[in-house]
């Protein structure tokens, strides 16, 4: 507030009628006078002071006089533009009447014939004290809107700031020197920016990669599925069929069917170590590499290891595949097979069910040149069943973290026995995938199904 006269004051309030400035106002005392014993004068158990701080919010300019409970004054109020706000100065009528009154005794004192240079005098005196007032008036208008610039001014710059980065500039720093809170409340918004700058530039950089992988692997289930056999050959006296469900981190698993001479097919079942798009590589290269080497050699030890020997020379990546490859022959039911290091077929018998497991000696491809595998030879008859699967199958894990296992593939197998080679692989498919349920699979679910009719 501002001191006026000796006993006069001004005082500012806002559009709503609350008190922002005058005499003695504290953050815990919202008082300055015993009449102004509220902060929002609108609603002033004085009816007076209510009528006049209604015109102050109107925006109107006059002066009124006010019974206060310490005698009458005068409220001069004028509003102050661009804020919607209302300055007042509040006078003691006695004292604005002060000088007045002194010549008015003066006048009654005097003879009848000064009566007229009296009046006169006092018509002066209530110019002079009008324009001294109106002046006054000016000066503490000035006063306030020079400390309600102060205070808008910062806040117009903050706001510049935010438009402009609202609109994706990122460099537009605001400037505010007041040396206050105002000014570190801009430091920080200037930080905020740089802060986002970065943690945009950060995101941009992470979406590339994030994109470039998921690039990456949508070639390796093109290379996966540009290898597989588009069908199942035709087998007189056999059914057969296979299977690929990549996951989202490609694996390389595949399979293949190689014709080794006149009645006889390879069957081959792979698992290539690794993820993406190296796996995906990986496993074209061993895929090419044993089926050259089983279209040439008709012994399944031979060919395989072979195969590995190109294989070692070829991958520099330290990969390694593992693969069960076996050859059957159509005319005379047999199958002979290596294992090299791969998980063992379930071969169920007719009328049988109880698996027996096609088990090997052998180690996975691509880790030493001079390997050993042991060559298995079995027949098949009518009503066998032999189920090839990769590990995608058994370690598909769900929600709980729980994986399907062998213990589940092998029971429900023998209640599918009597259903043919795709529609075995279609049920054992969704078994596996019902467990799994919204779970991420992070290997692929590979299976071939071969039954002697």
């Amino acid at each position: 507030g501002t001191q006026v006269g000796d006993r006069g004051y001004a005082m500012l309030i806002d559009q709503h009628g609350n008190v922002i400035s005058r005499p003695g106002l504290t953050s815990g005392d919202m008082r300055w006078d015993e009449s102004f014993i509220t902060e929002n004068l609108l609603v002033s158990e004085n009816p007076d002071i209510a009528a006049v701080a209604s015109k102050m919010v109107a925006g109107e300019t006059g002066v009124a006089r006010v019974a206060f409970e310490d005698g009458e004054r005068f409220v001069a109020y004028a509003p102050v533009r661009g804020v919607n706000w209302s300055v007042g100065v509040v006078m003691p009528v006695d004292e604005v009447l002060a000088p007045i009154t002194k010549t008015r005794e003066s006048i009654l004192s005097a003879s009848e014939d000064t009566a007229l240079h009296i009046g006169a005098q006092q018509d002066r005196m209530k110019a002079v004290f009008t324009g001294a007032f109106v002046v006054l008036l000016v000066v503490v208008a000035l006063l306030t809107l020079a400390v309600t610039r102060y205070f808008t001014r910062p806040i117009e710059e903050l706001q510049r700031g935010s438009e402009a980065i609202g609109r994706g500039d990122l460099e537009y720093r605001v400037n505010v020197a007041t040396g206050d809170e105002f000014e570190d409340l801009a430091r920080s918004f200037n930080r905020m920016a740089a802060d986002l700058r970065g943690h945009i530039e950060d995101l941009r950089r992470t979406t590339a990669e994030k994109e470039r992988i998921e690039k990456e692997l949508e070639i390796a289930k093109e290379i996966q599925q540009s290898i597989l056999p588009e069908s199942a050959p035709i087998l007189p006296g056999f059914d057969i069929a296979g299977f690929n469900l990549p996951a989202r981190e490609v694996g390389g698993d595949f399979y293949d069917y190689i014709p080794v001479g006149e009645g006889c097919w390879g069957v081959e079942i792979a698992d290539v170590s690794g993820k993406g798009v190296p796996a995906a590589l990986f496993m074209a290269l061993s895929r090419t590499l044993v089926r050259a080497s089983a279209s040439e050699n008709p012994d399944p030890a031979g060919s395989i290891l072979e195969a590995n020997r190109y294989i070692c020379m070829d991958s520099k990546t330290c990969m390694f595949v593992t693969l069960f490859y076996g050859i059957l022959d159509t005319r005379k039911g047999t199958f002979t097979y290596v294992n090299a290091g791969h998980n063992p077929p379930l071969l169920f018998r007719a009328g049988s069910s109880v698996a027996e497991l096609l088990r090997g000696k052998g180690i996975a491809l691509g880790i030493f040149d001079d390997i050993e595998l042991e060559l298995v030879e079995l027949r098949l008859n009518a009503g066998d069943t032999v189920i090839f699967y990769t590990d995608g199958v058994t370690e598909a894990t769900n929600e709980r973290d729980e994986e399907y296992g062998m213990e589940r593939l092998t029971a429900l197998i023998p209640g599918l026995l009597d259903r043919g080679a795709r529609d075995m692989i279609d049920a054992i498919v969704a078994d596996v995938t019902a467990f799994a349920g919204n779970q991420p699979q992070f290997d692929d679910i590979t299976l071939v199904v071969l039954k002697v009719g």
